[in-house]
């Protein structure tokens, strides 16, 4: 990048201009009033994203303000603003310069004067006597004209500057070039006293949004062009060929081109590569130049699709700003209307057609676009045949992250995510390939680092470390140690003598040298001698490598999209139709096209593929209506612009019945969100009954800000016991430190665990795991500690650093903290890796998972060290010590204050840490831990604690195997064998019903109704006895009211109906309801004397128990006709019989009243 040098020339010709004889006595300059913008900055970290900005000045002078000048080339040139002359005087610039500019500003009085401000610095480096450049600690607010005085007393000069060098060069070199040389010699450090004949303020004008470009970046203008140019020359045209397509320059100033031909010996500045056709447009020097992944609307469907994102700016030739605001990031992305996380799309995985993908980018000034690439997905027979084998060739992959020698039984993978116990992988490749099983992946990467510093033989539980040294009990800090935590793994040995143990304590006291000071989980497995190494393997195999691996050689698992042999089917189609097409035999090419499309009919992309070739042979041109890139205003959502939320001064709510203390004080780096969290507790604590407290002494920390003045309590509530125990619940809000000095001393931590212990609440978030983790107690108390968090490239939300888009799973939504948190969901955060997993080694009750594969491959992010888990906890709960401890890794996202969900995840934490609800945050090691203890105090018969430890261990296998029901099962068994009397030891009983509730917190947990438990209670051996009595063979039939069908009226057809009801009781296991007519006279029919009715009557029945049938003739005593079908014993059914009479039209009726007796019958073959 070439500096902008600022001269003297114009200044000097101000500075030195003679007064005139009126002006002679005036010689003191105006004051100026520091300059002030009419608006606040409408986005983040002081950037206005609208121009023009008005800047109001204002001055005084004894006698008359002239006018005002502003610079924006660093004092090389002023402008004049003109002014009412007078003693006051006030004017407005309007100002569009956009970029990030030091605006210089002065007022001039009547005489000439100009104003001026005294700065101190310092020199940076020695300046030797003729120096005619210094290198100064700060140049901020100064400009050429300015003076310095270097150095006091007899060593002191004054020198003028006549540039400063833009932008600040880097190491040694002078910043600061002079008019004169220097007349003395000045040491680094000394004193430099500035006049600056301007003040100083930036001026952040950002007004375009940043820019996607689906391309790889080829090289960029090593020299300007115009329109209508044939030739480009480029910096670098390594890899450049005839016949390929550029894109030269970035959003709305795009074009593409074709190149014609390269000539890597052209000298500068001729063109060194040459188009087929002229530019349309002019470029400047150093716009990007591309290999468009797009070309005319089409991409092949084996390529991949990537946004490159840029805040560049060189928009046209007017533009001198040479950059935005920078930290273009993606916000939101979708592909075909779907949200996606930002990631690279593999195009195999599309169909052959038409598509959209969307990516929303915001700047880090708060500017957003969105880009809109529409394209179509085309197909060859050659890219036909390279997606078969893409296809087929699928895995994960990564590499060896250290050199692997024969006979090593574990690898180090430089990603380890997804590659799990039971996959067979390939290591290396060609001649080194071989393939190999994992037998178990290690969660969290292993990070012990050390050596055996004792001999330790097969079936010691106990060994000493020799990177486990140091221990301090007492002192000015609370009790530390540098031993491994517990739960970690540490893979222990090289070869076949390796294995990996698990760290169950640290032996404290420190013993000395050689006793052991670790103790393991489980018995040593072999014999390991003194000085045997740990090693940093993430999975161990099952075999050893039976050859040499270097390091960076290839790993994969393969996952294949289609089996070989369907491969191999797919491409001897493929090949056949390829054959007959290039024959000339177009038909049969297409038959063989159908054929292949058959066989890939599990694979739409594949199959559409096929019909695309089977188009090309017809002659279908290729559809690219729509096809481009469009650039839009971005979704709602995409814009983060920091709003900042300040507690105020503590005031007791007369409605409060308990108390919390927040205490936001961080000795190590201060996370932004941390003021913002202290509003959001005092806002829950006012709607909902409880007082807020505030610990948050300004100690220094940075980059967050401090709370408010007044906002803090004045000394530290940890330090007096009687008045921590006033709170319910203390909240260690991203409390980021590693010592006394930054987080507690050893009176604080005292009373912290004293605290706990008697039955206080702990919330711990973000940056409260990133604290102490050198002290055990601490690390137990919080689950885990922060090792290390991903990275990003872009910025994607301001004031929250190395945040990544992340899916969030809720692992429990039947918690009482979790039951606004959305199942699954995406958003955005710095992701915290921990130095243990808490939830696989089951010391927590897990509330939230973070989908680690969210995260892998994600456009300019890094991961950091992953769990390479799928229980990778983000939030969880523990009973601990006495006490409640709620914590959640989340929390630098500043955006989560008006959350609704992080509000009520917060809400219901505290009323559960502060003992004002019920959560279920039991654990397995919870409960085994109680049953052992009672075990080993003679509280539960030996025959009860085997029966209990069985149904515990299978309830703890299921759930780790994600069967929940079976889980279920198994602590209610826990709880069966809980409720017996007889398994009740010395306490009679005590600690049985304390096992009791907690298999019974296990059963909600495991089966999702997490409601608090009955109370306990103990059963006796049970004791059978009878009580019963008897029920009479009962069929009862009632009937209701005759039916009538009411007046017939002749000569007209028509069908009558009637009804009635009856009630049915029946104890036999089966029952039939039917009617007869016992009549010998017109059977089935009404009569009316010797006259009977045409049509048969016709009758159903409906019930409520029983099954119907349709309307039916009446069926005379032999053949009675079914109404219902009862399938067991019924009482008091109601029964709808309904009749249906048919009168036809030529129907001879007779005066008087039809009508027939008909027989109900209850019957049953099952009594």
């Amino acid at each position: 990048m070439s500096r902008r040098v600022a001269t003297a020339a114009a200044v000097a010709a101000a500075l030195t201009a003679l007064p005139s004889t009126a002006q002679a006595q005036d010689t003191a300059p105006p004051a100026i009033e520091p300059a002030a913008f009419a608006a606040a900055p409408n986005g983040n970290n002081s950037w206005r994203l609208t121009a023009p900005q008005t800047l109001n000045l204002s001055a005084t002078d004894d006698v008359a303000v002239s006018k005002f000048q502003y610079s924006l080339d660093g004092g090389a040139t002023y402008v004049d603003v003109p002014a009412t002359a007078g003693p006051s005087a006030t004017a407005s610039v309007t100002l569009s310069q956009e970029g990030n500019t030091p605006l210089r500003y002065r007022a001039v009085d009547s005489a000439g004067n100009v104003s001026r401000v005294a700065l101190n610095t310092t020199l940076n480096q020695a300046a030797a006597a003729g120096a005619t450049a210094v290198r100064l600690s700060s140049t901020n607010g100064l400009g050429p004209g300015d003076q310095l005085v270097l150095n006091t007393g007899t060593g002191q000069e004054t020198a003028t500057i006549a540039t400063v060098v833009l932008p600040n060069p880097g190491g040694t070199t002078p910043n600061v070039t002079l008019t004169a040389p220097l007349t003395k010699a000045h040491a680094a450090s000394t004193a430099v006293a500035a006049t600056a004949y301007a003040h100083t303020i930036t001026l952040q004008i950002d007004t375009k949004g940043p820019v996607a470009t689906w391309g790889t970046q080829a090289s960029t203008l090593s020299a300007a062009s115009t329109a209508g140019a044939t030739g480009l020359r480029l910096a670098s045209v390594t890899g450049r060929t005839a016949g390929e397509t550029l894109q030269v320059d970035t959003g709305p100033g795009a074009e593409t081109v074709k190149v014609a031909s390269v000539d890597a010996a052209a000298v500068a500045p001729a063109p060194n590569i040459i188009f087929t056709s002229a530019l349309t447009r002019a470029h400047q020097s150093g716009s990007a130049v591309y290999v468009p992944q797009v070309v005319d609307g089409k991409i092949l469907q084996s390529q991949t699709l990537t946004p490159l994102r840029s805040d560049p700016r060189l928009r046209d030739l007017s533009d001198t700003v040479s950059t935005g605001a920078g930290g273009s990031a993606p916000r939101r992305m979708t592909l075909d209307g779907t949200s996606m996380i930002p990631k690279t799309v593999d195009v195999n995985r599309l169909t052959v057609g038409k598509h959209v993908q969307t990516v929303s980018l915001q700047d880090t000034a708060g500017q957003t676009s969105k880009y809109v690439n529409t394209f179509v997905v085309t197909t060859s027979f050659a890219d036909l045949g390279t997606v078969i084998d893409q296809y087929a060739n699928n895995a994960l992959r990564t590499t060896l992250n250290t050199a692997h020698a024969v006979g090593a039984t574990g690898l180090r993978l430089a990603n380890p995510v997804g590659f799990r116990a039971g996959q067979e992988i390939v290591v290396g490749s060609g001649d080194t390939a071989e393939t190999v099983k994992i037998t178990r992946s290690l969660s969290t990467p292993p990070s012990v680092n050390t050596t055996l510093a004792a001999a330790a033989t097969t079936g010691s539980t106990k060994i000493r470390l020799t990177s486990y040294n140091s221990e301090a009990l007492a002192g000015p800090n609370p009790p530390s140690n540098n031993g491994p935590i517990a739960g970690q793994p540490i893979v222990l040995d090289f070869g076949a003598n390796q294995e990996v143990v698990y760290v169950k304590r640290n032996i404290s006291p420190l013993p000395a040298a050689p006793e052991p000071n670790v103790e393991l989980t489980a018995p040593l497995t072999k014999d390991h001698a003194a000085g045997a190494a740990t090693n940093l393997s993430n999975v161990i195999l099952a075999a050893p490598l039976t050859k040499a691996q270097a390091n960076g050689a290839a790993v994969a698992l393969p996952q294949p999209l289609i089996s070989a042999a369907k491969a191999t089917e797919l491409r001897t189609l493929l090949a056949d139709a390829k054959t007959k097409a290039d024959a000339g035999q177009t038909a049969a090419a297409i038959t063989a096209l159908q054929a292949f499309n058959a066989a890939a009919a599990s694979s739409r992309p594949l199959q559409s593929a096929g019909e695309a070739l089977i188009a090309q042979l017809n002659g279908t041109p290729v559809d690219t209506a729509g096809t481009g890139i469009t650039v839009e205003g971005a979704e709602e959502g995409v814009q983060a612009i920091r709003q900042y939320y300040n507690p105020s001064p503590f005031k007791a709510n007369p409605f409060a019945t308990y108390k919390i203390l927040v205490s936001g004080r961080a000795g190590g780096f201060r996370h932004q969100s941390i003021v913002d969290f202290e509003t959001m507790f005092q806002e829950l604590g006012t709607t909902n009954g409880f007082d807020v407290e505030i610990w948050d002494p300004n100690i220094g920390a940075s980059p967050g800000r401090q709370a408010p003045a007044g906002v803090s309590l004045p000394t530290s509530p940890f330090l007096d016991w009687e008045q921590l125990k006033q709170y319910k619940t203390v909240v260690l809000n991203s409390t980021v430190g590693i010592n006394g000095t930054s987080t507690m001393n050893a009176v604080e931590f005292a009373n912290l665990q004293r605290f706990v212990r008697a039955g206080g609440g702990v919330i711990a978030i973000h940056g409260g795991i990133d604290s102490m983790q050198n002290v055990p107690w601490f690390m137990d108390l919080v689950g885990a500690g922060f090792t290390n968090h991903g990275g990003n490239q872009g910025g994607i939300l301001v004031e929250t650093e190395s945040g990544g888009h992340v899916e969030l799973l809720n692992a429990d939504p039947a918690h009482s903290t979790m039951q606004s948190v959305p199942k699954r969901f995406s958003t955005v955060e710095e992701l915290y890796n921990t130095n243990r997993n808490p939830a696989e080694l089951g010391i927590v009750h897990p509330l939230m998972y973070e989908n680690e594969d969210s995260l892998v491959g994600q456009l300019g992010y890094s991961t950091g060290a992953l769990h390479n888990s799928d229980r990778h906890s983000m939030t969880w709960c523990r009973n601990f010590d006495g006490g409640r401890s709620f914590t959640t890794a989340l929390g630098h996202n500043w955006q989560f204050t008006t959350q609704q969900w992080w509000r009520d995840m917060m809400l219901n934490a505290v009323q559960w840490t502060a003992g004002q609800e019920y959560s279920n945050c039991v654990t397995f090691n919870e409960v085994k831990d109680l049953l052992d203890q009672a075990s080993a105090d003679g509280n539960v018969t030996t025959a009860g604690s085997t029966a209990l430890n069985a149904a515990l261990a299978s309830a703890d296998t299921a759930y780790r195997a994600d069967d929940f029901a079976a889980a279920a099962g198994f602590a209610r068994e826990f709880v069966a064998q809980a409720k017996r009397l007889a398994n009740a030891g010395a306490d009679k009983g005590t600690a049985l019903m304390q096992l009791q509730t907690k298999g019974a917190e296990l059963v909600g947990w495991m089966s999702g109704n997490e409601a608090e438990p009955a109370a306990p209670r103990l059963e006796g051996p049970p004791a059978q006895g009878t009580v019963g009595g008897s029920v009479p063979a009962t069929l009862g039939l009632t009937l209701g009211a005759p039916a009538t069908f009411g007046a017939f009226t002749p000569g007209k057809p028509q069908t009558y109906t009637a009804s009635t009801k009856a009630d049915v009781i029946s104890t036999a296991g089966d029952a039939r309801l039917s009617v007869s007519d016992a009549s010998a006279t017109a059977t089935g029919r009404l009569v009316n004397g010797s006259f009977s009715l045409a049509a048969p009557l016709q009758a159903k029945a409906t019930s409520a128990a029983g099954t119907g049938t349709a309307f039916a003739p009446v069926g005379g005593s032999s053949a009675p006709t079914t109404l219902l079908d009862f399938g067991g014993p019924v009482s008091n059914d109601t029964v709808t019989v309904s009749f249906e009479q048919a009168i036809g039209q030529n129907e001879a009726l007779r005066t008087g009243a039809y009508s027939k007796a008909l027989t109900f019958t209850l019957s049953t073959s099952n009594p």
